[in-house]
């Protein structure tokens, strides 16, 4: 006795839909997203010689090193710390230690990046 066996042509469920459509969608704003900071870092030189941008270095200088900075850098350490105890994991304080330092060494990366560029 022989049994014949079907074979179907069967659809992708919706899962398999959604999950390749995502993955599409992830790559191509990972393109587009790399090919923005390509041609933001190419302008960079000619943003760094105009005298434009040396009052919007020292207000961005002003405001992080200021007491705003620092509120927000205590701020971002207090409530990644909270956060940390909550879900009992380490990676929320180790954010908002990320943020501190970011708002610690972020103006000054800013200001060495641009007068290397504009050569002073």
């Amino acid at each position: 006795m022989t049994t014949s066996v079907e074979i179907r042509d069967t659809k992708p469920s919706k899962f398999a839909q959604l999950r390749e459509s995502l993955t599409t969608n992830k790559k191509r704003i990972g393109e587009r997203s790399l090919l923005v900071a390509t041609t933001l870092f190419m302008a960079m030189p000619a943003w760094a010689q105009s005298t434009e941008f040396q009052d919007f270095a020292d207000k961005v200088e002003e405001l992080a090193h200021g007491p705003f900075g620092i509120g927000i850098s205590i701020l971002a350490l207090i409530i990644g710390c909270l956060v940390g105890l909550g879900r009992q994991s380490a990676a929320p304080a180790f954010l908002g230690l990320g943020i501190a330092g970011a708002f610690a060494v972020g103006p000054f990366m800013i200001k060495e990046i641009f007068s290397w560029f504009s050569g002073t």
